[in-house]
């Protein structure tokens, strides 16, 4: 079982002039990415075509066991071809907790494989101060009907990263699923929980659609 488990989030937005390259460049340039993308010998990486925001072409979400196998693994990919023309926009980092509801192995286990869903959506939040200065049985109440709404949409995964201290938000939370319908219908279901009184600063939200790497980045140059 891991005893941390590290998540960093980082967007990218891609240099005009890796356009121009020559049809060989281009060639080159993404099979030296998708081969850094492949080792199994560092922390795992999932890539993802950013949709509809102007401040990212991509989204890499990385899984490891120490902020340095986070860091690591993203500095391997900036020093190829590729990497060399990708700005990072946006990026933030936290580590996951086990809970009640799932073992740490099993949070793990889960992040790590390649076969994603198709749509990631991760935003970072942070709680109100009135919400500390409650009563631990009244947030493990509130935490408890907002639990028992999302168990109603078992289509969507949730996983809660932890930033205490480590980014400008408390937390960040990323989502998995196939269906962006379905995923909206529990946004509005959950804002009906008392819990989100007590939530604030929910962006910015970043959507990303996953796909062999190859399709990815051939969309993009």
């Amino acid at each position: 079982m891991p005893k941390e488990i590290f998540v960093q989030f980082v967007t990218f937005k891609l240099q005009p002039s890796l356009r121009n390259l020559s049809k060989e460049d281009k060639a080159y340039a993404k099979e030296e990415l998708i081969n850094r993308l492949n080792r199994d010998d560092m922390a795992p990486a999932h890539l993802y075509l950013a949709i509809g925001a102007a401040t990212a072409d991509l989204i890499l979400w990385v899984v490891g066991s120490s902020p340095e196998d986070t860091e690591a693994r993203i500095r391997n990919l900036l020093t190829t071809t590729l990497g060399r023309s990708l700005t990072p926009s946006y990026s933030c980092l936290g580590f996951v907790k086990e809970s009640q509801h799932s073992s740490l192995d099993v949070i793990d286990k889960l992040m790590r494989k390649k076969e994603r869903n198709k749509y990631l959506i991760f935003y970072p939040f942070s709680k109100t101060p009135h919400w500390y200065l409650l009563e631990k049985s009244d947030r493990d109440t509130m935490m408890a009907e907002h639990m028992k709404i999302a168990k109603t949409f078992p289509g969507i995964k949730q996983y809660l990263i932890r930033s205490y201290g480590l980014f400008e938000d408390e937390f960040v939370v990323s989502y998995e699923t196939e269906y962006l319908q379905l995923f909206q219908e529990a946004v509005v279901a959950l804002r009906s929980a008392r819990v989100r009184e007590y939530t604030m600063n929910e962006r910015p939200i970043f959507l990303g659609m996953h796909a062999k790497p190859k399709e990815i980045l051939d969309t993009l140059f």
